[in-house]
């Protein structure tokens, strides 16, 4: 049987050889069995175990340490009663180092399950001497306070303390067996046997057996040093998968490493003293929420601060919240908003912080309906009569509201406004339109009622009538309103009396007061106009009549004005025409005129002349006529004679060279002068002779008189000169004489000046006339000279010329101003004319300048003609 035996057990090393031993500390107690060797393959042998060189130690942990986790997760399913109990050898063939592995091993295997006494139950009993087989922990058959994984993994297992001895296996599987006799029903029990291999004390291996049998899983980890046969003999089945055997402590805690430590996805928690959580914060003191408490952790094994069932978050001092309403939160656990629960529809609600789905409660108006909440619904409902609903709708779900009104001529008796209640009901009372009524009207005196109803209900008509002699005050017919107010003032019968009326517009009545009170029959007003106006439109008597109307209606009474209205013109005015104008700017005052009845006068005139005005030479008449209201029209008219005093003007006025002729008579011609006049109309003209007429030898004048049609004239003198011989002495010199001689050719003649005369300094004194042209030459001019008195000059005279070319020849202010321009330029001069002689003082003399306006016209030899 050991062969087989041999093969079930796992191991990772084999120590051989009594050497091996000799390398062990002497302070470590051994118990040694031989077992007898047998040829190799012979049945009953044990193969030699693996030597250390021969399979890679991480292969062969990995190896062990799936098959280790496979239990340990099948274990974990069925934690939620779980009863572990592990043995720990403490001998002295351990050691304390090995021995706190050991620990760490039980620390890591116990990460995987959660330690609580409503799941996982853990007891720990540590063994070596047979008086030192004690329990350290025991959660199974002990019950007492904080049985959790915090206290346990952080306080109890780091309190156990190491003690050496035997090894005294036996002891701790009879310790086992007492524990699990408090094991709870239908657990899962399990006992893990931790040692170096080497049990004294007796055979341990007939209590597991028992324990087996009982249903005890056993699990048993040793090292190859240790006995085998006993470790695999103690292990349940299949022993591939309970019995660990190690070559060293070492590797145990390698196989704990891959094997275990797989952190729980959750776990509950255990309420504790709030002390064990003050690492959590800086402050080292109150680390938790008021709404917070510091708790263990059954599946992680350490202290937190958990926010209480209704609140969620850190547990952290301020960092517990209330779950908001619709939600609930059953346990006190970690986790954000997402950890508390939705009732189970929108239309449930919970007060902040629920902590059960009983807390869940249908909304307000919603009633439940298995695990939904259905609207609240009112009995449906109908208008009352004479009434209706607003919009003509009402809806019976909660909360729904319906408006009530009534048609007019009906009171809503009850609710205007009904909504339906949580509870299914409707608020209020219920409503009614009740009709409504008028007040009862009196029989007016002197006058009779009659209506159609008793009760003056809405609609009601009631009829008014006066006695004869009376009229009714208000409306014959009065109609009970919808607002229970009749449509009028209640009706009175009262004595007719003509009304009063208002005069119109210039009409007198007498007496004086009538009309301005109420007549009775039979009074008598006169109406009548004042001076130019004439009465039409009624009599002159008004009268009272038994209706309570006057005969006739005086409004119809006009007043109508048949006088004119006064009117006065100005005099007649006279006034010259504007120099070189044929028109007088005239002004006047505009008549005004006055009207019998007050109003108004509109005035026109005729033509539409509006002072001051520009009038032509002549007479204009003016006619004014004022016309007032009624039409009525009166006129004046007045006279503005505009005189021209000015003759016309001579624009061309000419006379023809002197001629020549052997006869004694000569027909001559000229050009005929041009007259203008300021009024710009025809001008008559009469004339001395006519073109052609025969002249004689000698200057005859030829006069025309032009004349305007105001009988203003102006005279142009013609000179008709008629020379007999072609070289006649044209003039004797003053003081001289002109001595000619005559030849077949010509006339040669010398200027010659009596005694004591001169001519003046550069004069021509030789003049000569060809017979064949009649032409002296020099020509003849007004400048031939003359003899002057020879004398000693104080005073020398020259004259000059000077032109100036103007637009026209009427003005007389530009004629003074060129006058005045020929003047100062002239004055300048003359100073110099005498600056080479000492004795001479060369001045302009004043007053002596003549100006003449010279009219160019390109119809003449000289093209110019004199003007003014």
């Amino acid at each position: 049987m050991w062969p087989r035996l041999a093969f079930c057990c796992w191991g990772l090393a084999l120590v051989s050889g009594w050497a091996t031993f000799q390398q062990m500390s002497p302070s470590r107690n051994f118990s040694f069995r031989l077992f007898p060797e047998t040829a190799p393959g012979a049945p009953g042998s044990i193969p030699a175990p693996p030597a250390p060189g021969d399979e890679a130690a991480g292969s062969r942990v990995e190896r062990l340490g799936q098959a280790f986790r496979r239990r340990v997760r099948l274990l974990r399913e069925l934690s939620e009663r779980l009863e572990l109990v592990f043995l720990v050898d403490d001998s002295s063939s351990v050691g304390e180092v090995n021995f706190r592995s050991e620990l760490m091993f039980v620390r890591k295997l116990l990460s995987d399950f959660p330690v609580v006494p409503t799941a996982t139950r853990v007891a720990i009993v540590t063994f070596s001497s047979k008086n030192y087989v004690v329990p350290r922990v025991d959660y199974i058959s002990t019950r007492r306070a904080r049985q959790h994984k915090c206290a346990l993994l952080l306080q109890e297992i780091p309190a156990i303390s190491y003690r050496g001895g035997g090894t005294y296996t036996k002891g701790a599987f009879q310790q086992a067996a007492q524990i699990l006799l408090h094991a709870r029903e239908n657990s899962t029990k399990v006992v893990f046997l931790i040692t170096d291999g080497y049990s004294n004390g007796g055979d341990p291996r007939p209590i597991a057996a028992s324990l087996r049998d009982s249903g005890v899983e056993i699990f048993t980890f040793g090292i190859w040093q240790g006995n085998i046969r006993e470790l695999n003999d103690m292990a349940s089945t299949p022993k591939e998968e309970h019995c660990y055997l190690l070559h060293s402590f070492e590797e145990f805690e390698a196989l704990a490493r891959r094997a275990l430590h797989e952190d729980l996805p959750s776990g509950s928690f255990i309420q504790d003293d709030m002390v064990h959580c003050s690492y959590l914060c800086d402050e080292g003191k109150d680390c938790c929420d008021r709404m917070g408490s510091c708790k263990c952790g059954t599946h992680t094994g350490h202290f937190e601060c958990i926010c209480e069932k209704g609140y969620y978050g850190k547990g952290l001092q301020y960092e517990c919240t209330a779950c908001p309403s619709g939600t609930y939160k059953p346990e006190g656990s970690p986790g954000g908003i997402s950890s508390c629960i939705p009732c189970p529809d929108e239309n449930h609600t919970s007060p902040p912080g629920s902590t059960s789905p009983e807390d869940c409660v249908c909304r307000e108006g919603y009633r439940a309906s298995g695990q939904t909440c259905e609207l609240v619904h009112c009995p449906a409902l109908k208008p009352p009569e004479n009434g209706y609903f607003i919009q003509n709708t009402c809806n019976n779900h909660f909360n729904a509201a319906c408006g009530v009104r009534c048609h007019p001529g009906f009171d809503l008796v009850g609710s205007s406004i009904i909504l339906c209640l949580p509870n299914g009901l409707w608020s209020g009372s219920e409503s009614y339109c009740r009709v409504r009524t008028c007040p009862h009207l009196r029989q007016p005196k002197h006058g009779h009622i009659s209506c159609s109803t008793r009760e003056m209900l809405y609609k009601t008509t009631c009829l008014v009538a006066c006695d004869e002699g009376y009229r009714l005050e208000g409306s014959d017919k009065l109609t009970c309103q919808g607002n229970s107010q009749w449509d009028g003032p209640e009706p009175r019968c009262v004595e007719r009396h003509c009304s009063t009326f208002q005069m119109p517009k210039d009409v007198i009545i007498s007496p004086h007061n009538c009309g301005k009170q109420p007549a009775k029959f039979g009074t008598i007003c006169y109406v009548s106009c004042r001076q130019g106006f004439i009465l039409s439109g009624v009599k002159e008597m008004l009268r009272c009549t038994t209706s309570g109307k006057w005969n006739v209606g005086v409004q119809a009474a006009v007043c109508k004005d048949v006088e004119a209205p006064q009117i006065n013109c100005p005099k007649d005015i006279e006034a010259k025409a504007l120099e070189q104008q044929d028109s007088a700017n005239v002004t006047w005052q505009i008549p005004t005129a006055k009207d019998n009845s007050g109003e108004k006068v509109s005035v026109h005139v005729h033509p539409a002349f509006t002072p001051p005005y520009l009038f032509p030479i002549g007479d204009v008449a003016i006619v004014y006529t004022a016309t007032d209201l009624s039409g009525n029209q009166a006129s004046c008219i007045f006279h503005i004679k505009v005189i021209d005093a000015e003759p016309p003007v001579i624009d061309w006025c000419r006379s023809p060279p002197p001629v020549q002729v052997s006869e004694k008579v000569h027909a001559a011609s000229w050009d005929e002068p041009q007259f203008s006049d300021n009024s710009g109309a025809e001008l008559v003209i009469t004339r001395s002779h006519t073109q052609g007429d025969l002249f004689p030898q000698g200057e005859t004048i030829v006069q025309y008189t032009a004349t305007d049609p105001s009988g203003n004239n102006r005279t142009c003198d013609i000179h008709i000169v008629i020379k007999g011989s072609p070289c006649e002495i044209p003039f004797t010199p003053v003081n001289g004489d002109f001595i000619c001689t005559p030849d077949n050719t010509g006339v040669n003649c010398t200027l010659t000046c009596l005694e004591g005369y001169d001519f003046t300094e550069g004069s021509t004194d030789k003049y000569y006339c060809a017979y064949e042209d009649g032409v002296w030459k020099p020509t003849y001019t007004t400048e031939w000279p003359d003899c002057a008195k020879k004398r000693f000059a104080n005073h020398g005279f020259k004259s000059f010329e000077m032109f100036y070319k103007a637009a026209r020849c009427d003005d007389t202010d530009l004629m003074k101003k060129f006058s005045e321009a020929f003047e100062t330029t002239l004055g300048k001069m003359v100073p110099s004319f005498c600056s080479d002689a000492e004795d001479i003082d060369c001045r302009l003399e004043e007053n002596l300048t003549k100006k003449y306006c010279l009219e160019y016209n390109y119809d003449y030899e000289n093209g110019f003609a004199i003007g003014n």
